[in-house]
């Protein structure tokens, strides 16, 4: 994967000599845009508090899950992640596991209820002891793991394959018959961007859910689109200082 100064540096090269031009980018793996990437997978914090099916039910609706940790270098990552982030449960986050109707020491993981691997685990001491009905697991910012009641209010990250290997290309057709003219009713995404170059550089990052995307010049506001002038050729609005582009997979 190009680091993002590289990548931004070959699009501004792309945008200012070359007329009409395309620019590739190659990565191993890649990202929606807001998400992390760790060990070939994405990870996103939800800026709520969440009880433990909650927490379950939000990440499914993403089309992701709630972490599970498997590594110390995982929990190390996890610990890093919420750093900064400040709720009233004192960065407490949700583990996708349970032993409800099992045993103390007997939990279950993910949607297919697998048994938790024992090969790395990082209990607080004298933990678990489900104290007063605890059969849900939760990881405190330090990193400790605890059992907790499953109506507690905790952070909800959820985690997802990253998307395969890909090349993307832009295509930057600048006709001079065209108006400026934005594609409306197909924004994913609402980005304040410092220049063209990151509005592009975003596009491109978030995999292939941007198809092409609308920069308003002056405002700097930049749109990613889920659609392009292919699939909706119809949607366009013409609309002051807006530059339309697509991406060429």
């Amino acid at each position: 994967m190009f680091p993002i100064h590289i990548l931004e540096g070959l699009i501004a090269f792309s945008i200012l000599f070359l007329g009409r031009s395309c620019l590739s980018t190659e990565s191993d793996v890649a990202c929606p845009v807001g998400w992390t990437s760790f060990s070939s997978r994405c990870y996103f914090v939800m800026q709520s508090l969440y009880t433990w099916q909650g927490a379950r039910d939000v990440c499914q609706g993403l089309g992701a899950r709630v972490i599970e940790i498997t590594t110390a270098d995982e929990n190390d990552f996890m610990v890093e992640l919420v750093d900064g982030v400040t709720f009233t449960s004192e960065d407490k986050a949700w583990l996708d596991c349970t032993n409800i109707g099992r045993s103390l020491k007997d939990w279950v993981c993910g949607p297919d209820d697998h048994e938790l691997s024992y090969t790395y685990t990082n209990w607080k001491p004298n933990e678990p002891n489900n104290a007063g009905g605890e059969h849900c697991m939760e990881m405190y910012g330090t990193g400790i793991w605890n059992d907790k009641s499953c109506e507690a209010q905790n952070l909800a990250i959820c985690e997802k394959s990253s998307l395969p290997k890909s090349t993307r290309s832009i295509y930057m057709k600048r006709d001079i018959s065209w108006p400026p003219r934005c594609l409306q009713n197909h924004v994913i995404q609402t980005i304040q961007s410092t220049s063209l170059v990151q509005c592009v550089s975003r596009c491109l990052a978030t995999g292939e859910s941007c198809l092409s995307l609308n920069y308003l010049e002056g405002t700097r506001v930049c749109q990613l689109n889920g659609a392009n002038d292919v699939t909706a050729p119809g949607d366009f609005q013409e609309t002051e200082n807006c530059k339309y582009y697509r991406i060429m997979v």
